[in-house]
């Protein structure tokens, strides 16, 4: 049984909502409590009202489960996801929460672990899941390569020395600027 989220990309200024995923082939749970820390510059992201945008997954709905979070001493945020009538979990692998993050202008990237993983199995017993660290990094900043506008391209390898002559033909790896921009 794993809960996990997977790696992120997101650069400077931008929000997305992440996926907070359990997969647990043969078990069967009806809640969770987690402690999620992020890296300096990401932040959880916020609606109009202040509220944390933290939702239901696709693997239930607001009939079946409350989700509720709350920041803790540590930094981490606490996030609780149960039933009060003994709803499972559907499936048995997916995503369980949606949470909102953004990042700030000083974001460059960092670890995202969720700890104190705990799930709650129908007969009342807990399980204590692995803590789990993915990566959240910014994009790489490269941009789409026009191999057919070579006339009005510069080239360079990767010690920036200007290249001469027909590029297409090299090998190993050419870094291109288009000189219309």
């Amino acid at each position: 049984v794993a809960v996990y989220i997977d790696d992120i990309t997101i650069d400077a200024g931008e929000q997305k909502e992440i996926p907070i995923l359990m997969n647990n082939p043969g078990d069967q749970f009806t809640g969770l409590q987690l402690d999620l820390y992020l890296p300096k510059g990401l932040t959880v992201a916020t609606d109009e009202f202040g509220d944390i945008m933290l939702n239901v997954g696709s693997r239930t709905n607001y009939k079946r489960h409350t989700v509720a979070s709350a920041m803790q001493a540590d930094g981490a945020l606490r996030i609780v996801a149960y039933s009060n009538n003994n709803s499972l979990f559907t499936g048995e692998s997916g995503d369980i929460l949606l949470l909102g993050i953004k990042a700030t202008s000083d974001f460059v990237g960092g670890d995202v672990t969720l700890k104190k993983i705990i799930l709650s199995r129908p007969d009342n017993t807990g399980f204590d899941a692995k803590d789990y660290t993915a990566k959240a990094s910014t994009s790489t900043g490269i941009l789409s390569v026009d191999a057919d506008n070579e006339e009005s391209s510069t080239f360079f390898d990767l010690s920036g020395r200007k290249l001469n002559g027909n590029t297409l033909n090299r090998r190993g790896v050419v870094l291109q600027r288009n000189n219309n921009n």
